[in-house]
């Protein structure tokens, strides 16, 4: 068992439990002491290669507590939790994954509070996973590895990411059974891992990081829900210069903050598309070029439009509808 692991469980003088009918028979389940509150730890070690934790505390009171790390690489997302939790990267929160390498003996101090049970599942991958096993077998490079994982900010959700620890969450199987399974969930999180850092690192002309951070926080904080929640306008170049496309989800078209969003929040999010005409130059010089005087002199009448409609979708909220009136072509602006 690891150290942080070893150590939470004496400190909350945990005992294991025979049965627990809820969780994977493969998983050691440990109880921690009645006085700090409710709740348990269940721990599966795969090899010296990786362990998952699967945990969901109530405390009395604050619990402070001081974890020494492991030469590892965490990847973790919390359900629930309210935490004063020095991380390197910030404190942790509802809603949020942390991504992250941290190295051997590092004393990370933090405080759970009382009000908001503490909900999480994590993955912690071990050197001779990283170091040895994704060398050998993918020629991974364990030093680049480590460093891609800068490019994750504070508070990401992946929609990938949850989907794969909800079914490690819900799966149920003899010893065999189970350690496939998670192996090959603990290979495909590191992929996704390895196919959104490529993603974030090749991200040109988008969406700035405070940017991307920004939505993500907004998303923590209001506890908003990015498929109702979240319109995001941007221009399109494949739609006549005024016209409107509302969507519901979608991939990005090609365009490169939309590629960034999603690989934040996923695809499903309602979107503005405003077009801006045919290109009839270098991309770039006519994204960022200035209007021509037909389009200037129309530019009024486009703005009231999107206008109109997003405050259609604010108050009437029946999109169906709304997309069915904006949805249409327009006649050629004179």
């Amino acid at each position: 068992m690891n150290k942080g692991y070893q150590s939470f469980i004496e400190h909350t003088d945990s005992k294991l439990l025979k049965a627990v009918p809820f969780m994977n028979p493969c998983f050691n389940t440990y109880q921690f002491s009645s006085k700090l509150g409710m709740g348990y730890t269940s721990i599966y070690e795969l090899d010296s290669y990786a362990s998952i934790c699967i945990a969901e505390h109530s405390y009395f009171c604050d619990f402070e507590y001081a974890v020494i790390s492991d030469d590892s690489i965490s990847i973790q997302q919390y359900d629930s939790i309210d935490s004063d939790h020095c991380y390197p990267k910030g404190d942790v929160y509802s809603g949020m994954q942390y991504i992250d390498y941290t190295p051997d003996n590092e004393v990370y101090k933090y405080i759970i509070k009382k009000d908001i049970p503490a909900k999480l599942i994590g993955i912690q991958l071990m050197p001779e996973y990283y170091d040895v096993y994704l060398k050998k077998e993918f020629g991974v490079n364990s030093v680049n590895l480590k460093e891609d994982l800068k490019v994750f900010p504070h508070g990401i959700s992946i929609p990938e990411i949850s989907s794969v620890f909800n079914q490690i969450r819900n799966f149920k199987g003899n010893e065999y059974c189970s350690k496939l399974f998670f192996k090959s969930k603990i290979d495909e999180l590191t992929a996704i891992i390895i196919q959104k850092a490529d993603m974030f690192q090749n991200l040109n002309a988008s969406v700035s990081i405070a940017d991307r951070n920004a939505i993500i926080e907004i998303i923590n904080f209001y506890k908003l829900d990015p498929k109702k929640d979240i319109i995001v306008i941007y221009d399109d170049m494949d739609l006549p210069f005024g016209d409107i496309r509302i969507r519901e989800k979608g991939s990005s078209g090609g365009h490169n903050g939309i590629k960034s969003i999603i690989s934040h929040i996923g695809e499903e999010f309602i979107r503005i598309k405003c077009g801006i005409g045919t290109k009839e130059k270098d991309a770039i010089e006519y994204v960022l070029g200035e209007f021509n005087q037909t389009e200037q002199k129309n530019l009024d009448e486009i703005l009231e439009n999107i206008d109109n409609c997003i405050i259609e979708m604010l108050t009437v909220q029946n999109l169906d509808r709304i997309m069915q009136k904006y949805n249409k072509k327009k006649e050629k602006l004179k």
